[in-house]
């Protein structure tokens, strides 16, 4: 004859893992063993001798589990270690007695004391908030590297090519600790080289080739050339022309570099 009786189920319950879609059976066994344990303390014959089973304990095995729930021994032991894991229950095996399960805050489950009841619906509470925090931070870490790359290809002096791809490269980078400001250094020294070499436009890397070859990481000679033909410059002009030229380049890379630095001190 089956035991009369019931048990308190809190709605914390569906913010565990074993609320979880794909966990249904877990639930269930978890459920199971609420219901089988002790709500009192009571004695048990158990080869010739008495056993005390204490108030939220069961006497069993996984023998007797696995036959129960129609599963393998395995799965059990599997199940049951991830309720000792989570600090749900502590399995004690003995090889005369079998397994002893006890359900730790037994007392919290089924509310005997109101004060522990409270306490454990107050950390199930703090850990979905904790959860929810930091999924939000993430969310905001992402949204933040995302905003960094669209100031950096906006500075980049030839934005084409696969921009997710050049997006994906900046992320992994940073992911692997390379800072914003570093990226953004390499961009300012690379846009400089241009306009002192007088590189022509076709000859500028696109922006996507940049990011994804990690191109901040390449040392760019900043130093004007003396000649007065170079790659990108047309033959013909004086050396009066160049350097006005050239000044002329270099009062507009420090501009930029000022804006971009600006934009950096605004998103720290």
């Amino acid at each position: 004859m089956a035991e009369e009786g019931w048990i308190k189920l809190y709605r914390s319950i569906r913010s565990n893992w074993l609320w979880e879609d794909g966990n249904e059976r877990y639930l269930k066994w978890w459920i199971d063993i609420l219901l089988m344990v002790n709500h009192q303390p009571r004695k048990v014959l158990v080869n010739g001798e008495f056993v005390e089973i204490k108030t939220g304990e069961r006497l069993t095995s996984t023998v007797k589990l696995s036959k129960r729930w129609g599963v393998s021994r395995n799965t059990v032991t599997k199940f049951l270690k991830l309720l000792e894991k989570d600090e749900m229950i502590l399995a004690s095996k003995s090889r005369q007695n079998g397994t002893t399960l006890k359900v730790l805050h037994y007392a919290d489950y089924q509310g005997f004391e109101d004060k522990k009841r409270h306490q454990t619906e107050q950390r199930t509470e703090q850990r979905t908030e904790q959860r929810t925090e930091h999924k939000q931070e993430l969310k905001e870490l992402k949204n933040k590297d995302h905003e960094n790359f669209e100031k950096l290809w906006k500075l980049y002096p030839k934005k084409e090519g696969n921009k997710k791809r050049a997006e994906k490269a900046y992320l992994e980078a940073i992911k692997n600790g390379v800072t914003n400001k570093e990226i953004q250094t390499g961009i300012v020294n690379y846009i400089k080289k241009i306009q002192v070499e007088g590189i022509e436009r076709k000859y500028i890397a696109q922006g996507a080739t940049w990011f994804f070859q990690n191109r901040w990481t390449d040392e760019y000679e900043l130093k004007p050339s003396s000649n007065t033909t170079s790659d990108g410059q047309r033959a013909g002009k004086t050396a009066e022309e160049i350097t006005n030229k050239e000044q002329e380049h270099l009062k507009e890379i420090e501009r930029r570099a000022r804006e971009a630095k600006a934009n950096n001190e605004h998103r720290d």
